[in-house]
């Protein structure tokens, strides 16, 4: 399950997200990609707990994925 805010990162250091969606592969889609390994990296960026929801500075990055090489 995705988590706000998902994005993709490419081996360019591209951030890909949109403000509309929090899904990975909602973003794939809209962005064209081959999911291959290779193409991108899945991150998430959110609280530890969800009760510090509303504190941006309680955000952490989560790599769901080892990144392209």
């Amino acid at each position: 399950m995705c988590k706000f805010m998902s994005a993709l990162v490419t081996p360019k250091g591209e951030v890909l997200w949109s403000p509309y969606t929090d899904s990975h592969e909602d973003l794939v889609d809209l962005y064209e990609l081959v999911d291959n390994g290779k193409t991108f990296c899945r991150l998430e960026f959110y609280p530890d707990d969800e009760k510090d929801i509303i504190d941006p500075k309680k955000y952490n990055l989560h790599i769901d994925q080892e990144p392209p090489r």
